[in-house]
């Protein structure tokens, strides 16, 4: 019984390292935020570029931006993507489906 306790334990942690950080953004954020919930997500694009300089997306993270929400700004560099076949990076919505997809502009909105 033990073994098999300690093979599932070990599975569910092969599970968990899969998965990828999940960064939230939303108009009423804030840059100062770790940007990791969706109750203390990061504003702009500005501070994306700033939280991944010190830690690449790889393949498995998530950057999400709020529905109903607009955002402007440029990622400054690509070099921290490091998606791979079969582990993207996602860049999604999240929040009220009801709402619609958010605006991303590299302009003034």
């Amino acid at each position: 019984m033990r073994p098999i306790v300690l093979l599932v334990l070990f599975l569910l942690g092969i599970c968990a390292s899969v998965q990828g950080a999940t960064y939230y953004f939303a108009q009423n954020g804030l840059d100062s935020n770790a940007c990791n919930t969706t109750d203390a997500p990061c504003q702009t694009i500005d501070r994306l570029s700033v939280v991944v300089s010190s830690k690449p997306l790889k393949g498995g993270d998530s950057v999400l931006f709020r529905r109903g929400d607009a955002f402007r700004g440029q990622m400054k560099s690509l070099n921290w993507v490091q998606g791979a076949q079969g582990q993207p990076i996602t860049f999604a919505a999240y929040g009220d489906a009801s709402q619609p997809q958010p605006i991303i502009s590299g302009t003034t909105l």
